[in-house]
This record gives C-alpha cells, sequence and structure tokens, in this order.
C-alpha cells in the first residue's frame, strides 16, 4: 500500500487480437479521493504519458492526499480497451495503527474531506499509541511480523512460564539453567495454556496460541527460558480494531458530535468531548484487564 509522498506508477497495455498494439489515442483519467480529477492524452504535446513500447504505457506521479484514488486507461482505434482500478494512499503510520484508514471512514455517513482525511490517518496512529499506554506497554502486533525470532523469557514461577504477550508460533522452545539450554518437547515436557495457567487454550480462538507454558512430570522452570517463534498475536482483535478507529474518529473532531458521523446516545444533549473513551475501547480495555486475573489472586503450584 502506498504512502503518502511516494510515486505511483500506473501502466497500460493494448492488444489488436493478441498482438501488442498502439491505439490511435490514449486518454488517462484519475480520480483523487475528493473527487477531484486529472486527464492526460496520448500523443499529446507536452505528454506525461510514457510510451514504453508497441501497445505499452505508462505514468508515474506523486499523489498528495490520503485516500481511494482511481484511474482509468481508454484506448480507440484498432486497439481499443478500456482498463481501471484504485489504489489507496495512507500516511507512514498506518502499518503501525491497530485500525486500518477504511475502517475509520466507515464511521462516517459521509466521508470526510481530504483534510480531515489526514488528520483521521494521525489520529489512528495517536489512538494505538494511546492504547498500547493502557495496556501498560503491551501490543498486539505479530512480533516479528512474519517468520521467527528468539526471545528470553524469564517470568516464571515454579512450573509455570507466564507470557502475557502471547505466544503467536513455537519453532523450538528450551529451558534455560545458567547458561545451558535444554530443548524441550510438547506434551513429553511441557503444555500449553490459555489465560488461566492451570487451564488449557480455549479451542477455535483466534488470539495467540497460548499464554502460559506449564512444565510437566515436576520440573521447574529455574533460569526462564528461550523460544525461538513469534509472540504477541496474530492479528489485531477485531474489537480493538474497531475501539481504535472509533478513539481516533473521537480525537479528530474534539468530541462526538459532528456533522456526518453515524449517531450515538451522547449526541443528543450528552457531549463527551476526548476526555472519555469510546465505549467499544472502554470495554474491550476492561475485557483485557481481567484476562489474567487468575495469575494475580490464585495460587500457582511449584
Amino acid at each position: 500500500m502506498p504512502i503518502l509522498g511516494s510515486s505511483v506508477e500506473l501502466t497500460a497495455s493494448f492488444v489488436d487480437g493478441v498482438t501488442p498494439t498502439d491505439p490511435d489515442t490514449v486518454a488517462l483519467k484519475i480520480l483523487d479521493p475528493s473527487g477531484n480529477s486529472t486527464l492526460d492524452d496520448w500523443p499529446a504535446p507536452a505528454d506525461l504519458i510514457v510510451h514504453d513500447g508497441p501497445g505499452e504505457f505508462s505514468y508515474e506521479f506523486t499523489p498528495l492526499v490520503v485516500g481511494i484514488w482511481r484511474w482509468r486507461w481508454e484506448g480507440t482505434g484498432a486497439a481499443s480497451g478500456i482498463t481501471e482500478g484504485s489504489f489507496e494512499i495512507t500516511t507512514i503510520f498506518a502499518p503501525q495503527t491497530y485500525a486500518t484508514l477504511d475502517r475509520a471512514k466507515a464511521l462516517f455517513e459521509t466521508v470526510p474531506n481530504a483534510t480531515r482525511l489526514a488528520r483521521l490517518s494521525t489520529a489512528l496512529k495517536s489512538a494505538t499509541d494511546e492504547l498500547i499506554d493502557e495496556a501498560g506497554g503491551r501490543d498486539y502486533f505479530r512480533h516479528p511480523d512474519v517468520g521467527s525470532d528468539e526471545f528470553a523469557l524469564d517470568d516464571v514461577d515454579g512450573r509455570i512460564l507466564h507470557v502475557h504477550d502471547g505466544i503467536v508460533a513455537i519453532d523450538t522452545l528450551e529451558r534455560r539453567s545458567g547458561t545451558t539450554y535444554t530443548e524441550l518437547t510438547e506434551d513429553t515436557d511441557y503444555v500449553l495454556r490459555g489465560d488461566n495457567p492451570h487451564d488449557l487454550p480455549m479451542p477455535g480462538a483466534h488470539g495467540p496460541i497460548a499464554f502460559h507454558v506449564e512444565l510437566v512430570n515436576g520440573s521447574k522452570w529455574a533460569d526462564g527460558a528461550r523460544l525461538t517463534g513469534a509472540l504477541g498475536w496474530p492479528a489485531i482483535p477485531d474489537a480493538l480494531a474497531e475501539g481504535c478507529a472509533a478513539r481516533a474518529r473521537q480525537l479528530t473532531y474534539g468530541d462526538a458530535t459532528y456533522e456526518g458521523a453515524i449517531p450515538a446516545d451522547d449526541e443528543y444533549g450528552r457531549p463527551m468531548g476526548t476526555g472519555r473513551w469510546p465505549d467499544v475501547t472502554y470495554k474491550f480495555l476492561q475485557r483485557e484487564r481481567r484476562r489474567f486475573y487468575a495469575c494475580q489472586f490464585a495460587p500457582v503450584a511449584g
């Protein structure tokens, strides 16, 4: 997905039957997220369309507005044809946010203008940072983004290894004793546990495969563990994505009452400003704060 300030190349191919052939004329129309159009023709004086070869054309430009852009190539003559499509321009923050710009835009009955969309995009980053702070620095991204990495884990309680960031995948799991590592085998040496360090993970869950690992046969973790795999969450929880989008919408406008928004009860005489979390965000945070209650209040066998 292109980011704001990067160049985008649009290409088109025209044929007469199966033979690459130049049309008599080529027109390219580009529509920006606000509905403003740009039109370029070939052949024409000072033409910006590049003729790359028989039937092959390209056009490169730098979009300066966040949102969905649409384009349409049209050729006339023996090699006539129409090709059209779209692409989205985001800010550099987009890959680091819990919600996409499209998800935030879906909260509006009337799509905000280009200036507001740019503000909404940066607000998604602010909302994500706020939610990470509320979770005590724990995020819901996958680490690493793809593939595997090596992690040292030392939050242990006897037979229980606490991995509250979540385990996405395990390539190898080793118990550490001093500077020595011993590789372990699932079921033979350890079992995976869910939110509660004494319960199995919920079947069919869409989150991490485990939050705790318990050694079997009376063994203890001693000095911790080394895991090769991935930590975090395989995908952003849907409730969190919705909560992030709602918070970004709130930050963008400073309050919950503005033209074009989907009405909520606070918009009928009870403005809430930005000092209170949107309901969907608050409920997600409350659920997450209860996730590891068992680790705080239930005794863990040594």
